[in-house]
């Protein structure tokens, strides 16, 4: 193999490595375009059933300040899961107002619920944002 074979196969590999590079940084900017798609179309859910819960005046009337807050947090926070220890502290309320809180969120579906041991333990369900609309009605 002569020394312009070499260089031939050289640039081909450039060229090769190039397309291929072309290829991933396209694959990762439409990657990029579909989370920030997901991203807004979460924040406008997520905005609308905060409007949902402090606009309508059946749905304020219905829950105490902290449960407005703690939706409004759970909404803000999808991942985290509350606990009834957590909510007596952060509202400096007593243990069987705190547990009453979540336990009425929950019986209205706006809280799910699952054990962790003997605690309980209540989060986010996936499509709060349809349940806040049925209950608004």
């Amino acid at each position: 193999m002569g020394a312009g074979s070499a260089s031939k196969v050289n640039i081909l590999r450039k060229l090769r490595l190039t397309k291929n590079s072309q290829y991933a940084l396209l694959t990762i900017r439409w990657a990029i375009v579909a989370l920030n798609e997901d991203v807004a179309r979460s924040t406008g859910h997520q905005r609308e059933a905060e409007m949902l819960l402090v606009g309508s005046p059946r749905l304020r009337t219905k829950f105490k300040h902290w449960q407005v807050e703690l939706v409004t947090h759970a909404l803000q926070h999808t991942a985290e899961d509350y606990r009834v220890d957590a909510h007596q502290g952060s509202h400096n309320v007593v243990y069987q107002t705190a547990r009453s809180d979540l336990m009425a969120l929950h019986a209205l579906r706006l809280l799910a619920k699952a054990k962790q041991g003997n605690a309980s333990v209540y989060f986010l369900p996936d499509d709060l944002h349809d349940r806040l609309t049925k209950l608004a009605k």
